[in-house]
């Protein structure tokens, strides 16, 4: 297991790794994704204190397609299985529009869509440094073949990529939405954590 970094920039590096080659060490990755988690919370506590539009600038960075290559899984599926998931293995993938668009689907094998969610998201920023990406799914498109409305239900569709949104957050009209807290998204790579626990690191496609 690699020594924990203090540095971002060395912290984003071994985050490239593993995303890159999936060779890195389990602990390692979750250590990593813990020091971010935690220098960019403060960072970002700092940035918005100075007026800093911080939810736009995610905004931007976050467009694009998005593949799941590491998740501790959620809490509630570390308990159940007795142990932390790791490198994810089946192919799944996130995009967002700048526009407010979020799909999230799971192929079978690498190019196949055997499931794909759509819906729509919104940015909040939290006042201890987090950015929380809010989320409802719409509709599924099943084997891409025919589209399913779907209902409350859909909140439970983060645990099936590992990341999860268990707890789900109250809204003003009374309905829930899934939520990530957000931490990196750069040129190569994303990490957040979602409701449910779980925290997980995405290769730019």
């Amino acid at each position: 297991m690699e020594a924990e970094s203090s540095d971002l920039n060395s912290i984003k590096s071994i985050l490239y790794r593993a995303a890159d080659t999936k060779q890195t060490d389990g602990a390692t990755v979750i250590s990593n994704l813990l020091s971010a988690e935690k220098l960019v919370k403060s960072e970002t506590k700092k940035r918005a204190a100075d007026d800093f539009d911080v939810t736009s600038e995610l905004r931007k960075n976050l467009a694009g397609t998005w593949r799941l290559i590491f998740t501790t899984g959620t809490l509630k599926t570390q308990q159940a299985l007795n142990t932390k998931i790791n490198y994810f293995p089946l192919t799944a993938r996130q995009s967002f529009t700048e526009s407010g668009s979020i799909t999230n689907s799971i192929y079978l094998g690498s190019k196949f869509n055997a499931f794909k969610f759509s819906g729509k998201y919104d940015l909040v920023y939290l006042s201890n440094g987090v950015i929380r990406v809010e989320f409802d799914f719409e509709k599924l498109r099943l084997l891409d073949l025919f589209d399913i409305t779907l209902g409350s239900g859909a909140l439970e569709v983060g645990e099936k990529t590992g990341l999860g949104s268990g707890t789900g957050i109250k809204k003003d009209d009374g309905k829930k939405k899934a939520f990530f807290n957000w931490c990196i998204a750069d040129e190569k790579i994303a990490t957040a954590r979602g409701g449910g626990g779980g925290i997980a690191l995405w290769k730019r496609e």
